[in-house]
């Protein structure tokens, strides 16, 4: 049976504030689209999961073969409310389009689920083999880490809420890779001084008894990308983690 080798998500970037219009990828003002930032951080993300020379800044991570973002046109009766289906937003989309475009699968981005259908997208995930990554709302992705560890959850919880100021995050589910028999099972890192990244550990596999979980993560500073108008730099973090 197809399962993915490791789920990786991540929460779209940047959005609009009080200081700082979303825009298009054209330039046009729009409320439900990334700020310069953002873009800036969708550009850098290229080469945080496919870097362009060496190698990926920790073993953690992995070029994905499937990218999955919520859906922007199942917004209809959408007002962003937690508990309603669907939301304007067309961050999640194009936080992984520059992504997408440098592998050559922006025309196979998955975005057939909505936020708040998330138990229906990670049954699709869980089909997929190979290496995963979703773009999603933050307010749903523990709900989306739930559906994946399934009935079995790891020792320490995962966390019940993504921060609401932090854009730099991502966690990664592995399947153990020896002593594996049926049912979820998964281990928690948290970043330390909540600097740096959650990773998880987990799949629809339960390592038997004498089998140590391993979990590594990504660490250090991406490189620094252009901005939209080629004037100016940013440097985008992902620390190193210490159990909790």
């Amino acid at each position: 049976m197809a399962m993915p080798t490791k789920i990786m998500v991540i929460r779209h970037a940047e959005k609009p504030d009080d200081k700082h219009k979303g825009v298009t990828s054209h330039g046009d003002e729009d409320n439900e689209s990334l700020i310069v930032r953002g873009w800036q951080r969708a550009g850098a993300l290229t080469v945080l999961f496919d870097p362009t020379i060496g190698s990926l800044q920790n073993a953690a991570l992995a070029v994905p073969k499937a990218i999955y973002a919520s859906d922007p046109k199942k917004a209809s009766e959408a007002d962003d409310d937690d508990d309603k289906k669907g939301s304007k937003s067309k961050r999640p989309l194009q936080t992984i389009t520059p992504l997408a475009e440098r592998l050559g699968i922006k025309d196979k981005v998955k975005v057939k689920f909505a936020k708040g259908d998330e138990k229906h997208m990670v049954e699709s995930v869980l089909a997929e083999s190979g290496v995963v990554l979703i773009s999603w709302q933050h307010q749903k992705i523990p709900d989306i880490a739930k559906h994946i560890v399934g009935s079995n959850p790891p020792t320490k919880p995962i966390p019940t809420k993504w921060p609401g100021d932090r854009f730099d995050i991502v966690w990664v589910f592995t399947p153990p890779a020896m002593g594996l028999r049926p049912g979820p099972a998964a281990t928690l890192e948290r970043g330390r001084e909540h600097r740096s990244v959650v990773k998880v550990m987990a799949g629809r596999m339960l390592p038997s008894a004498d089998a140590r979980s391993r979990m590594a993560t990504p660490a250090g500073i991406e490189p620094a990308t252009n901005s939209l108008e080629g004037c100016c730099s940013i440097q985008l973090s992902y620390g190193a983690v210490d159990h909790i």
